[in-house]
């Protein structure tokens, strides 16, 4: 059987969670998918662990690599040789709802997308990790559309705006072409590899539909923006800034006033770190901004560390579209949970109709229970059974 969707999947050193991740590919309602595991130079597990799910499905492929030349060039590898109508991403240590895929074809083709995404249900070990979806802030109940200024604007300095960046989309594989990702980016590729896109006259649809979790844990989240990443990201940035909008020109240009500002910032880490006083008091001195920059990081890395959370329990939670009180407590101390709550979700709608009330909202809570809890779900109806998929911990307990 032909392809329809090429899942492309970059990993570095992932054994931890790889599984998980394609465990929840194998889940999809829609079969005609092929993944692409495009190794990275690890040196853990990762490739015995994908090469053993290749004998098991024939729809998996293992490319590997010497060594590391990071995900931009471990995805252009794995582009190469997609060949399905569609081209996915999904991370390795992410995870996908089973109806994901098909969701995501039926509302790119209801819309007229040439790039497709969905909400991402945030989760992880990193204390603070969950209780939160990437598009929340925006209350979607409809698809919303992302222009090239839009998906600019959200990467700006002090917007209001989700960082649309981290979106995982599918791609019309006849719209990209020769276009790959720049192998110079090891961090910011994919807003790169968007934009570009969107440049060329690719229409973008973002679903409210939380479908993708985002795993963060401490590897995920423990690297710095080094100043020869950001200048990377600079470069990568002013080759796109000639003949554009001026509106995607303006945003592009307040992009590079915060990218320069890191990265006199992290070079100040530097020689704070290396105990280079003279050095760190000079840049201090030309933008005294980077001291409150310094320690408003200092306290939430503190924070951090110092988070603990409360001591997790069991709990019960029943899903279902119909209405009922949000927190049901049962004070039966032999109970063999030592707690019962109810949970109302919305139904869902056909892909790119539009939602009764925000879908975030209800995933953000289930997010945020499945962290602090031992969750046992309990499906009231055909919507419970739905929404369970975006708790986290029952989402992996699947695999």
């Amino acid at each position: 059987m032909a392809e329809r969707i090429t899942v492309i999947m970059a990993n570095w050193c992932g054994a931890s969670y790889l599984a998980a991740a394609i465990a929840s590919l194998r889940r999809q309602t829609v079969s005609d998918w092929r993944l692409i595991v495009s190794d990275d130079g690890s040196d853990d597990d990762s490739v015995a662990i994908a090469q053993d799910f290749a004998r098991q499905d024939p729809r998996i492929e293992v490319l590997t690599a010497d060594t590391s030349s990071g995900p931009a060039t471990a995805r252009n590898r794995a582009l190469e040789r997609a060949k399905g109508e569609w081209v996915a991403i999904l991370d390795s240590d992410d995870l996908m709802h089973p109806e994901r895929l098909e969701r995501m074809l039926e509302g790119a083709e209801t819309l007229g997308a040439d790039v497709i995404a969905d909400d991402m249900v945030f989760f992880g070990t990193v204390p603070g990790s969950g209780g939160r979806t990437l598009l929340e802030p925006m209350s979607l109940v409809a698809p919303l559309e992302i222009t090239a200024k839009l998906w600019v604007e959200a990467a700006a300095p002090e917007t209001e705006l989700p960082p649309l960046g981290y979106l995982k989309p599918m791609i019309r594989r006849a719209i990209l072409g020769d276009l790959r990702y720049d192998p110079d980016l090891r961090i910011g590729e994919d807003f790169d590899f968007v934009l570009r896109l969107l440049l060329k006259g690719a229409k973008f649809c973002a679903l409210p539909d939380p479908m993708c979790l985002y795993r963060r844990h401490n590897a995920s989240i423990s690297h710095r923006l080094s100043p020869a990443a950001i200048d990377a990201m600079v470069r990568a940035q002013q080759r796109l800034s000639e003949g554009l909008d001026p509106a995607v020109a303006a945003q592009l240009a307040a992009r590079h006033r915060g990218l320069r500002k890191m990265s006199e910032f992290e070079a100040l880490v530097a020689n704070l770190k290396a105990r280079q006083f003279a050095a760190a008091a000079i840049k201090i001195a030309r933008r005294p901004s980077l001291a409150q920059d310094v320690f408003r990081s200092l306290a939430e890395r503190r924070k951090g560390k110092d988070a603990t959370g409360p001591e997790r329990r069991a709990v019960q939670v029943s899903l279902g579209a119909e209405e009922g009180a949000d927190v049901l407590a049962d004070e039966n101390p032999n109970a063999s949970v030592a707690e019962k709550m109810h949970v109302s979700v919305p139904k869902p709608v056909a892909p790119g109709a539009m939602w009764a009330s925000p879908p975030a909202k209800m995933a953000a809570k289930l997010s945020a229970l499945s962290e602090a809890n031992d969750v046992i779900p309990e499906a009231l109806d055909g919507a419970g059974a739905w929404a369970r998929w975006l708790l986290p911990q029952w989402a992996q307990e699947q695999a």
